[in-house]
């Protein structure tokens, strides 16, 4: 279907339940430490609320660029390659910072890889206004 916007869409759920993981994350650690507002002290706590916090402040941007890439008609290679980035960041940003909070090879790789889809996608999306792409 032309315009159905079907890669986005796959990202898009995709995102939608990982939010929706984190959430539960937090909710969880909350009733678990019978903790209202805040961290409580709690370093898993806020490990899972910084988690839930950092993919707020990144998937909502890169879905958009995703989106305007596929509308735009840009390659569809490139929209797959811009969506698996997004995914696969954000998952191993959750696994480096549910292990711990300071260095780890998951948070280091998904933070490096959700700066590489936006830079890529703001490219491309550059590119296809200039009419070069």
């Amino acid at each position: 279907m032309a315009g159905s916007l079907t890669a986005s869409l796959i990202y898009a759920g995709l995102g939608g339940l990982i939010n929706l993981w984190l959430i539960w994350g937090v909710v969880d650690q909350r009733r678990a430490l019978q903790i209202g507002l805040g961290d409580g002290g709690s370093e898993l706590l806020l490990r899972r609320m910084r988690m839930h916090a950092n993919a707020m402040e990144n998937l909502p941007l890169q879905l958009v660029l995703l989106v305007l890439l596929e509308a735009s008609g840009g390659p569809a290679f490139a929209v797959h390659a811009g969506g698996i980035a997004i995914v696969a960041g954000r998952l191993l940003h959750m696994q480096g910072m549910h292990r711990r909070s300071g260095r780890s090879f998951g948070r280091f790789y998904g933070t490096l890889l959700s700066m590489v889809a936006t830079l890529g996608l703001s490219v491309l999306l550059l590119l296809r206004a200039a009419g070069l792409l």
